[in-house]
């Protein structure tokens, strides 16, 4: 709960510590659970990487991001304006820590199935507060309280992995972030 803390602002401290709590358990009773659990799994497609060259404020860095599970028909269009209502009510809640913001809502929010898209910014831009510099957003779209979890669990580990987070911030490309991704 303390490294989480100094990354991101907690909503619901009692929340999350329970889901943490739910999410150590299944994962530590289950062999290998987050490589071989396809049904846990997410996959990424290729039109879910972007490469954005131009400026953009925070809202149409979401409403980008999120484009492409819209587009799917992953998420309803409610789902984005929720993700923008909680940012202006919460603050950088969403934002993890080095340049990386986890854009999501709950699965009532309007999630039709399971999903996953990364849009890389060339021009970071704030999150609500001028400190929160965002660079990366992965957007989330999960279809109940557990099911994407291992595999958030297998980004997060990645996320704090300084060297493959240097080499996703610096591609040039989306075929080279999908690589990395991949």
């Amino acid at each position: 709960m303390d490294i989480i803390s100094t990354y991101s602002r907690i909503v619901d401290p009692d929340g999350l510590k329970d889901a943490l709590k739910t999410y150590i358990s299944r994962v530590s009773h289950k062999d290998q659970s987050i490589k071989n659990n396809t049904e846990d799994s997410t996959v990424l497609f290729p039109n879910d990487v972007q490469l954005v060259d131009q400026n953009a404020d925070w809202g149409q860095a979401i409403k980008y991001s999120m484009a492409p599970l819209q587009k799917d028909g992953q998420i309803e269009p409610k789902y984005v304006n929720k993700i923008i209502t909680l940012t202006k009510k919460h603050g950088p809640y969403m934002a993890l820590g080095n340049g990386i913001m986890l854009a999501h809502a709950s699965p009532n929010d309007g999630v039709n199935k399971l999903g996953i898209s990364f849009t890389m910014f060339k021009q970071p831009f704030d999150l609500v507060d001028p400190s929160k510099k965002i660079k990366l957003i992965i957007g989330l779209a999960p279809i109940d309280e557990q099911r994407h979890l291992s595999y958030l669990g297998l980004l997060m580990k990645k996320l704090q992995d300084k060297k493959w987070l240097d080499n996703l911030y610096e591609a040039s490309s989306e075929t080279e972030l999908i690589k990395i991704l991949k």
